[in-house]
This record gives structure tokens, C-alpha cells and sequence, in this order.
């Protein structure tokens, strides 16, 4: 349980979110994946809408379980919770229709994605089209920067693609969320006429389980508890973190204002992991070391970083929060977690 009540920064533009709380006013919407870090980081955003400009939303959540649901209470408190298996086609028919629908299910976390490849696929692919008869208005299904693998450039942009085959180790969720993107952009008789895409790229901040098995999270977590960050390789690979809270302020624009359209959604603060390592040490106060050669072979993108240009312009997003002040924020949530 957490030892004290997370204090989100808040660091969203009160226009755009102005227009958000006016576009959502008197609505339903259905976030799957509810008590992961996306849904409860989007959680929070509801309630910051609610609180700040006085609209009423309804808000339900969907998840497997619910043991991160104490979690939520940091992030807001006033939603309905549905308890169930998107795997299960039983629970999806007995789902009302919503006019909203953002589809976050699914592990982000490689070590978690890859444990039951075909439950990856059925998520991404089965349920977003179940799904996807639901929203009445809008779908936005969260996608992932994966979907770029294979390629090695940096500043990818959303009309590019990743070079990765079926047989890839990761495929199962790259080629999960391709086919997840097909189902959302196709036309639609029925409901929303189109829906959108976001290819979230590593997201991070407070929401993240103790069991979260990203580089960060292992880091951080790590540090912690043996009071020191060894990696297990050079840290010499890069990536471009972006803070939960400029992350679902950029979702619900893409939401709102991108149907029928993919974008790209990211953060500004690149770094190697190395860089990433030391940060953390130097935050907790603890040693840091890395070996000259990786200790076990590593299948991840050598450079992991978007071009976010595309939903900065239409969303007019210019401030993003900083990796050393969203490292800070995520610290110090671990350490109520661990209390």
C-alpha cells in the first residue's frame, strides 16, 4: 500500500484540456487496461478535467484483476470498475456501448507480453474489434512504437514502418498491434466512423507495479533495494522517455481531434541507458556500474525515438515535462510503493 497520496504535477495546458473537458462533456468512456500505468495516468487526467473546469464525465475501467485498484485512488476516485478477460468474448457482448472507448489493454513490458504470445495477439486483434462496435462516438487504440522495429534511424516518422518478420522474437505484439491499427482505421457502419491510432513510445512515471519489468522500472527498483544500478550491458542503446502525464494529454488530443489518423506519441528526453542508469543512481544516492560487454543477448531497438511533430502541431503541444523531473516523480513513487 502506498505510504502517502501521489501528487500528480499537473503539467497539462489549460487550453488544451478546456477544450478536451467541453468536447467530453455529459459523455461515457471505457479505458481497457484500467489499472495499468496508462489507465490510471488517464485516470488522472479525467479527474484533473472534472476538477479544473467542472464537467461531468463517466468513467469506467476494465482490467483482469483488481489488485492495483488501491492504486487508484492517487489518481482519482470516482469511476465504475468492470472486472474481466478481453480474451473473453462472454464479458466483451455483456459490455454497453460508450461514446468513447480508449483501448490500452495489454503489457507493454517484454518479459510479460512474450509469457503467452497467443493471449498478446487475441487482445490487440479479437478485442479491438469487439471493442471497436462499441464506441459510439470515438476509438483510440494504443498502439506502440514497436511497430517501427527494424528500422534504426531516429525521428521516425508515422508514414514509416518496421522491417521486423512473423518470426521475429517480439512478433506476436508487433504484429499484434498492426493488425490492431487495421481494425481501428477501417471504415466503420456502425458507431464511431473512424477510429485513431497512438504509437505510444516508453512511456513512465507513478502508476508503474512493482513488478513492471521495463529497463526503468528494474533500474529504479534495483537501486533501491540492493543500493545499487548494475547493468547488465554497455547502456549504450538509446531511448526517448516521455512522462505519463505529457503522454495522455497527447492521447486524449488524438482522441478527440485524430480519427481516422495515426500518430506518434512521445516524449523529447532521449538518453542512453547507461545515461539512464546514472541518473537514477545519482537521485538515490547509490553506486553505479555497467560491463564493457552485454552479459546476455538483447533482441531490443538499438534507438527507440519518434517524431512526435505531427500530434505537437495538432494539439499545440510545445512543454514537455523533463526526463531529471519525471525520474524524481518516479522515484519517489517507488519508494511509497516499497514502504
Amino acid at each position: 500500500m502506498l505510504s502517502n497520496q501521489h501528487q500528480p504535477l499537473r503539467s497539462y495546458s489549460a487550453d488544451q484540456g478546456r477544450e478536451i473537458a467541453a468536447m467530453l462533456e455529459g459523455s461515457t468512456i471505457l479505458i481497457t487496461g484500467g489499472l495499468g500505468l496508462m489507465g490510471l495516468s488517464m485516470l488522472g487526467y479525467v479527474e484533473y478535467l472534472r476538477q479544473t473546469f467542472s464537467v461531468e464525465i463517466n468513467l469506467t475501467l476494465t482490467a483482469k484483476t483488481d489488485a492495483a485498484l488501491p492504486m487508484s485512488k492517487s489518481f482519482g476516485a470516482d469511476f465504475e470498475f468492470l472486472r474481466g478477460n478481453l480474451e473473453d468474448v462472454s464479458f466483451l457482448d455483456r459490455l454497453p456501448e460508450f461514446d468513447f472507448i480508449i483501448h490500452a489493454a495489454g503489457y507493454g513490458q517484454p518479459g510479460r507480453f512474450l509469457l503467452d504470445p497467443f493471449s498478446t495477439l487475441s487482445v490487440n486483434s479479437f478485442a479491438t474489434i469487439k471493442l471497436r462496435r462499441k464506441a459510439k462516438s470515438g476509438f483510440l487504440f494504443v498502439s506502440s512504437s514497436e511497430i517501427y522495429s527494424g528500422l534504426e534511424s531516429s525521428q521516425i516518422s508515422e508514414d514509416e514502418i518496421g522491417t521486423t518478420s512473423p518470426i521475429h522474437p517480439r512478433s506476436p505484439y508487433i504484429e499484434g498491434k498492426r493488425f490492431g491499427e487495421t481494425a481501428t482505421l477501417l471504415e466503420s457502419n456502425y458507431g464511431a466512423k473512424y477510429g485513431s491510432v497512438a504509437r505510444l513510445s516508453l512511456a513512465y512515471g507513478p502508476g508503474t507495479r512493482l513488478d513492471d519489468q521495463r529497463v526503468m522500472s528494474e533500474l529504479i527498483v534495483r537501486g533501491i533495494t540492493d543500493g545499487a544500478v548494475n547493468l547488465r550491458d554497455p547502456g549504450d542503446r538509446l531511448r526517448t522517455y516521455c512522462y505519463t502525464e505529457d503522454a495522455v494529454e497527447m492521447l486524449f488530443g488524438v482522441l478527440m481531434k485524430g480519427a481516422g489518423q495515426v500518430f506518434n506519441v512521445g516524449g523529447h528526453s532521449t538518453t542512453s541507458i547507461r545515461q539512464l542508469g546514472q541518473l537514477i543512481a545519482l537521485r538515490l544516492g547509490v553506486k553505479f556500474s555497467a560491463p564493457e560487454v552485454a552479459l546476455q543477448p538483447d533482441s531490443s531497438p538499438v534507438n527507440v525515438s519518434i517524431d512526435v511533430s505531427k500530434v505537437s502541431s495538432l494539439i499545440g503541444k510545445e512543454d514537455f515535462v523533463s526526463l531529471e523531473l519525471g525520474l524524481e516523480q518516479t522515484i519517489d513513487w517507488y519508494i511509497g510503493l516499497l514502504k
